[in-house]
């Protein structure tokens, strides 16, 4: 029924209710639930009072046999779990490296209905519009360096926009921007004791389809997707899937290789120039000025006395001194 509904929708004019069901044989409100089925799986259908329903966009599949054959990855996405709707990538992802799940398994989604973000704020999720995904990684690399993590896999999604053609630009410590709205956040969590990691959760959530109405009111100033940025090349989720997979796992051997300098040098061209800014943490608020990251990959901030101040987790506000 639904693949019937499609065929006639396909035509890009509007097609009513009444004349769907009639050609189809059931109610109007049989047509009505399908439709909504069919929003459910990714299709963008518009609905107009008095003219009925017309096809926008069919969905950019994320199924893995759409594009695992075309990895090139030795570890990353080698092994998939995908789930049209889950709460949550990172909650799956913790269960399935608590059992073993190997390095680079990947939790994809086509839509999360509790996604969240840094400091527990939550992450609209929309169904066939965004890549929501997270990865499970065993780097042997002890507790104290596991905030390199959370810079390189910024720097992971802002060289495969920019591969794209896209002016991504990275806000501490890895939030992605395009022309001074977020596109992208990431969300890195730990399973480890005093002395190594049992295995990090990276959760990468990147805005792809969403027009402006898909937004809620409150972030819609703030919040952007690739294909607002630029309707006239709408982004094939697959395809940037494969190619952040592969740039990661590149940047990721090289920093086994040769250590957090590359990533820290990468991490500063891309980082989003910043004067003055309020910076909050849990104990204070001040003004202050980024003067750059320490070898741990936190941020180094001046405050308007002249005294350093070495962050792992604040909220950054641009100010006018």
């Amino acid at each position: 029924m639904r693949e019937k509904i499609l065929e006639s929708l396909r035509s890009g004019a509007f097609q009513s209710g009444e004349s769907l069901a009639k050609s189809l044989g059931c109610s109007r409100m049989a047509i009505w639930k399908h439709i909504e089925e069919l929003k459910r799986e990714g299709y963008r259908i518009e609905a107009v009072h008095r003219k009925g329903y017309r096809l926008l966009q069919e969905p950019d599949s994320l199924l893995p046999e759409t594009w695992q054959e075309k990895l090139t990855t030795h570890g990353l996405g080698r092994t998939v779990y995908y789930y049209f709707e889950v709460d949550t990538t990172q909650s799956i992802a913790h269960e399935k490296a608590r059992e073993g799940a190997p390095h680079g398994t990947l939790v994809l989604t086509e839509h999360q209905r509790k996604g969240r973000g840094r400091l527990g704020r939550a992450w609209t999720s929309l169904p066939g519009v965004g890549l929501w995904m997270s990865l499970v990684l065993r780097p042997p690399i002890p507790v104290e360096h596991a905030p390199h993590l959370t810079l390189l896999s910024a720097v992971a999604v802002a060289e495969t926009l920019q591969t794209l053609g896209y002016a991504a630009m990275i806000k501490w410590p890895n939030d992605i921007y395009l022309h001074g709205r977020k596109v992208c956040g990431i969300l890195t969590e730990l399973n480890a004791d005093m002395d190594q990691i049992g295995y990090a959760v990276v959760g990468i959530g990147i805005n792809v389809h969403h027009r402006e109405e898909d937004f809620p009111e409150e972030i819609r100033q703030k919040a952007t997707s690739l294909y607002l940025d630029d309707p006239a090349r709408p982004p094939v989720r697959s395809h940037l899937l494969l190619l952040l997979l592969q740039r990661y796992e590149l940047l990721y051997e090289q920093y086994l290789k040769e250590g957090f300098s590359s990533v820290k040098e990468k991490w500063l061209q891309y980082a989003i120039p910043m004067g003055w800014m309020k910076v909050s943490t849990l104990k204070e608020s001040f003004q202050g000025k980024m003067i750059g990251l320490t070898n741990e990959g936190a941020l180094l901030v001046e405050d308007e006395g002249g005294r350093l101040h070495t962050l792992y987790s604040a909220e950054l506000e641009m100010t006018e001194r």
